[in-house]
């Protein structure tokens, strides 16, 4: 698990608490999310760039949605990612009426 938070994911070292509680709450996101794509067939996911998908670029309150990511089931928009330098930034979502905002693991 440490592997792919330090690979892959953004992580902020600023402050020593909230570090502790954002690896817990990472760790708990890995693991959830795994544990769900485990049970999916993997030949009908896919995932699709926001800035060439009409309807998730429009979920967003963003310009560019180049860095936003959408695993996608088939249709249907499974789990969403914000890409900043090279790492994820934030693979969770709150829906605010029909816009999402990304909950940010750094900045």
């Amino acid at each position: 698990m440490t592997s792919i938070k330090e690979q892959y994911i953004c992580q902020t070292e600023n402050n020593k608490e909230l570090k502790t509680d954002l690896d817990k709450f990472i760790n708990d996101q890995i693991l959830e999310l795994r544990k769900e794509l485990q049970t999916k067939d993997i030949s009908n996911l896919k995932i699709v760039n926001a800035a060439n998908d009409a309807e998730v670029k429009k979920e967003f309150l963003t310009e560019d949605a180049s860095n936003i990511f959408v695993l996608k089931e088939g249709q249907k928009n499974s789990h969403y990612f914000l890409i900043e330098n090279g790492k994820i930034a934030s693979f969770s979502v709150m829906n605010k009426g029909r816009i999402k905002i990304f909950l940010l693991l750094c900045r």
